[in-house]
């Protein structure tokens, strides 16, 4: 399995913020690299290289040149094929790794081939569902409050396969661009919209429950 992940790559096991991943390396470094987690897929590539535009002599000596640093810092992807590097030397303690590397292995192979094992799981939920509301607004200028339909559409079709938790789901739509993020006018206008969705919440005191 892990060949079918990485062909002809380097496959390392690390963890983060408590979750498990597995990095592929391929043998070309300038493709970049791909990181595998139970919940979070990662593709990092290197920028295109861009040329400096050519400047009008006058124009370059009216402005002059602006000095630099004498240390210059390695980049980030020399760091980063080095720490691969360094990686590459170390191996795993088995009784410690191979449990959830088998787990994270699997779950990328069945998501590239499509395979259904785990449809089940994904679809099922282990606990009580509730009313959904996912909040919408980047770049919006208008307010289109809350609806039960995504008019954007903002989160796709496929939203409601991936929420099995959810006994309904709603939408709520805000015109961000015309505030500040941290404006007490959209907080107390996200508040006002959050208290509808459930019969159990509070307009009063603005107590939001079973959402």
């Amino acid at each position: 399995m892990a060949e079918f992940v990485c062909p002809r790559g380097s496959l390392m096991a690390f963890a983060f913020a408590g979750e498990n991943y597995l990095l592929c390396m391929p043998q070309q470094h300038h493709d970049g690299f791909q990181i595998f987690g139970a919940d979070l897929d990662i593709g990092v590539h290197s920028a295109p290289k861009i040329e400096a535009p050519s400047i009008p002599v006058d124009v370059e000596e009216y402005c002059g040149k602006v000095p630099f640093n004498n240390a210059i810092a390695p980049s980030t992807m020399n760091l980063l094929h080095r720490s691969f590097s360094e990686w590459g030397h170390r191996s795993l303690r088995i009784q410690e790794s191979e449990s959830w590397i088998s787990s994270v292995v699997s779950s990328v192979v069945s998501g590239v081939t499509g395979d259904s094992d785990d449809l089940s799981s994904s679809t099922s939920c282990s606990t009580t569902p509730r009313l959904c509301v996912f909040v919408a607004g980047l770049g919006q200028k208008t307010d289109s409050g809350l609806s039960t339909t995504d008019t954007k559409p903002y989160f796709g079709d496929k939203i409601h396969d991936y929420a099995p938790c959810c006994s309904s789901i709603q939408y709520i739509e805000l015109a961000t661009s015309l505030y500040a993020w941290y404006d007490t006018a959209l907080t107390q206008r996200l508040v006002d919209l959050l208290v509808q969705v459930s019969p159990t919440s509070d307009a009063t005191t603005g107590t939001i429950r079973d959402t």
